[in-house]
């Protein structure tokens, strides 16, 4: 096909489509420097700080295939418009916020919003490219916005906490809300095949089987990332999931025509294909070399963000690749060769050792990152292509909830991993320097679970209450030393962190 022969891209609609999917990015990038000083501003736990990072993603499956099946049926503009409105919306509450549990609403309502403004803007990609080399370009921008947003979004968000305090970090995850908006306005059309939508609508007028689908993974993801604060609520969640899916299950069987359509996803090598994106989200490697970084090397936040941009050019760079490759050997082959070099490249964290400096986890990190950003365009891509043109949404919604869940189990697995090895550490620690076993246990525990470890650490003063009459009552004390004679040294706690 000669150049004049080719379709002209839709500059306008994928530009509109890609800074709303940027500005998704940008809050989940912005968060992981507001967290941090939040955590020591409101005082809650480590495991919360934890669950507060990944329970908008959990909460955000409850709509995750509503957000698509309703694009397909009122149009992708309307339900574009009111996903960012609750995106900035939500985003201004985490801003305003005077306690933890309006950060919590905050949280949830940008969680819902970006979720539903990333599965309207893939629905439309899909939709509006079907030609197949320009499709894979597309895609490759696809899979290079988020790390090109974590990029420039890191710096200014730590400028801003830095200087300005945490709820100033929230702005850039605004700026992008309100552009996305005025995007969505000038170049969104509400549909894109009126026909199909008309068809659509006639075959099929109810929206349980969506909101019952999301309802199963919802509980699913809060189950899983609430339980280090509440066993009642993760197994309500679990039995919530359980019950959701025996009424999904009954009511598919049920109904002619569900308007959750999932019977392409019956081909051969689906579900390999959806497993295999599930797992290639889990490892959220940037979010631990953040805590790294911050506890082990005691880096600044801007310095952080500082030494993370190599990294994030190094995925931008990838999702770029993943364009040009997809275009030449197809989009299912490029994902074979992704994967296995992805695979490999997963070991290289083991590189990594308590004595390392500064730069090899953050070199580590940027030569993992490309291959992982690679998948993000030839994967989805090729699971896209095979969803029927009427449900270009709910295609959308089954690319999105699998990746979603995938983060969701994978940053629960690994932080409950992380931090519980932390504990078992620190507790080595304390013994190593005589505390009797049982108080250290005790004392490892309260920190675990009270502010971040940090700031703990500065906390900590010497001696601490070591009776051995008294050893249930063994804590960390805050206020002014006693004349017991134990002393805990801040760097033994924080070094701790690393095995």
């Amino acid at each position: 096909m000669s150049a004049a022969d080719e379709p002209r891209l839709p500059a306008g609609l994928l530009a509109a489509s890609l800074i709303t999917v940027a500005g998704a990015s940008v809050m989940i990038a912005s968060f992981q420097y507001v967290v941090v000083e939040m955590q020591v501003a409101f005082e809650f736990s480590s495991d919360s700080a934890n669950a507060l990072t990944f329970m908008p993603m959990a909460a955000s499956l409850l709509v995750v295939f509503l957000a698509g099946s309703l694009a397909d049926r009122w149009g992708r503009r309307p339900v574009l418009i009111g996903a960012i409105s609750s995106f900035t919306l939500g985003a201004v509450l985490v801003a305003t916020a005077p306690n933890l549990g309006v950060v919590i609403i905050g949280r949830v309502l940008d969680g819902v919003g970006g979720v539903t403004m990333s599965i309207v803007a893939v629905s439309v990609i899909n939709a509006a490219v079907t030609e197949s080399r320009m499709r894979a370009r597309v895609f490759g921008f696809y899979a290079a916005v988020a790390p090109a947003a974590f990029t420039v979004a890191p710096p200014i968000a730590a400028l801003l906490v830095m200087h300005a305090g945490w709820r100033a970090g929230m702005l850039p995850g605004i700026v992008l809300g309100v552009l996305a908006l005025l995007a969505t306005i000038r170049f969104m059309p509400g549909r894109l095949d009126p026909a199909a939508h008309a068809i659509r609508r006639d075959a099929s007028s109810e929206l349980f089987t969506p909101l019952l689908a999301g309802l199963v993974l919802a509980g699913v993801g809060l189950g899983v990332t609430s339980l280090p604060m509440s066993g009642a609520l993760s197994t309500t969640a679990i039995c919530v999931a359980v019950v959701a899916l025996l009424v999904l299950i009954a009511l598919m069987r049920r109904l002619a025509f569900p308007t959750l359509n999932l019977g392409w996803c019956r081909g051969r090598g689906m579900f390999l294909l959806l497993a295999v994106m599930a797992v290639a989200a889990m490892p959220n490697l940037f979010f631990y070399t953040t805590l790294l970084l911050q506890y082990r090397y005691g880096a600044s936040l801007i310095a952080i963000a500082i030494l993370l941009i190599l990294t994030q050019a190094s995925a931008a760079a990838g999702g770029l690749l993943s364009g040009p490759v997809s275009a030449r050997i197809g989009p299912a082959q490029a994902a074979a060769v992704g994967l296995f070099v992805c695979g490999v490249l997963r070991f290289a964290p083991a590189l990594v050792m308590s004595s390392s400096p500064i730069w090899v986890p953050v070199v580590v990190l940027a030569i993992s990152s490309a291959p992982a950003a690679f998948l993000i365009g030839p994967i989805p891509n090729t699971m896209l292509s095979r969803a029927p043109k009427d449900d270009s949404g709910v295609g959308a919604s089954m690319n999105k909830a699998t990746w979603t869940l995938g983060s969701v189990l994978g940053g629960a697995l690994i932080g409950a991993l992380t931090f519980s090895a932390f504990q078992s550490r620190l507790t080595d620690v304390l013994t190593v320097d005589g505390l009797p076993l049982p108080d250290a246990q005790i004392i490892a525990e309260e920190i675990r679970n009270g502010a971040a470890v940090a700031q703990v650490a500065v906390n900590i003063t010497e001696p601490i209450d070591t009776c051995r009459d008294r050893p249930r009552r063994a804590r960390v004390r805050r206020s002014k030393p006693s004349r017991m004679p134990y002393h805990l040294p801040r760097d033994r706690v924080v070094a701790s962190i690393v095995p």
